[in-house]
């Protein structure tokens, strides 16, 4: 019997590292911004947002021209939607300080221009954390099953590791009043505190699962060369290994077993193709 869920393609896996990218963004900037006199729901929330859409977007196969090369949209709009998170969370800001939508707007106008000193350094860690990860998980996935699991383990790890700071970060401000310009609330610390725990329990459980179905899927591969595996064979075929299912029909001359291709595996037994 096939261990359960190893040779299916899971969307499961990339839906809660998607999750957990905007969490784990939403969190740490939250958590780097608390002591400025901003509300930590005006900066989280537009960026979970905007972050989990855009760590969405640059797992779409749609790619714009650009000068001739072929660029992920995602790549495109990474500036202007670091632009547009930065204007929300300064507009919100500004409403704070000058009721209205004149403040909003002109809060907007200051975090896209002005606010670069802090959203361009922003940009460039979440590229390095999260943008480098999610493609190079692309990258690993036209390599079929396991390169996807792979790319998926690669991502989950990135968002538990800023995850992980952001919690760090937030109890040192929290537990040390000399770093603080304002006192931070009960509800903004409970806040910054509940997305770093979502963002690691939806990361972690992606990167636990597929490392744990990847070592399912080795370890059943190993048994079936061994011969250990009733109903199951590996044939070795010019386009590669394959994983065979065999179901005897019953015993006669006439009666033919049913042969089901499983997965396509390379020659270290990884799963190339299922079915």
């Amino acid at each position: 019997m096939l261990p359960a869920g190893a040779f299916k393609k899971r969307q499961l896996l990339e839906t809660l590292n998607v999750a957990g990218a905007g969490l784990a963004l939403a969190a740490a900037t939250s958590a780097v911004l608390h002591d400025f006199p901003s509300n930590v729901f005006g900066v989280g929330i537009p960026t979970l947002v905007i972050g989990t859409f855009w760590a969405w977007l640059l797992r779409q196969p749609k790619k714009v021209s650009i000068f001739g090369y072929p660029i992920s949209l995602g790549w495109v709009l990474s500036i202007p939607l670091a632009m547009l998170n930065a204007g929300i969370a300064c507009g919100f800001l500004m409403l704070q300080e000058s009721a209205g939508a004149w403040g909003f707007g002109l809060g907007m106008i200051i975090g896209a221009t002005f606010g670069a000193m802090i959203w361009v350094p922003a940009l460039l860690l979440t590229i390095l954390f999260f943008g480098a990860p999610i493609s190079g998980a692309r990258k690993l996935a036209e390599k079929g099953l396991a390169g996807r699991e792979r790319g998926e383990a690669l991502v989950g790890a990135a968002a538990v590791v800023v995850a992980l700071l952001a919690l760090f970060t937030e109890v040192t401000i929290f537990s040390s009043a000399q770093l603080r310009l304002r006192e931070p609330s009960l509800v903004d610390h409970v806040f910054i505190l509940t997305l770093a725990v979502a963002a690691l329990a939806s990361s972690g459980t992606a990167l636990v699962s597929a490392l744990a179905r990847g070592r399912a899927r080795k370890a059943f591969v190993r048994d079936v060369e061994a011969g250990k595996v009733k109903q199951f064979r590996i044939d070795a075929l010019p386009e590669g290994k394959v994983l065979m299912r065999v179901v005897a029909q019953g015993e006669g001359y006439r009666v033919a077993d049913f042969e089901e291709e499983v997965a396509l595996l390379d020659e270290a037994g990884e799963v190339r193709r299922v079915g």
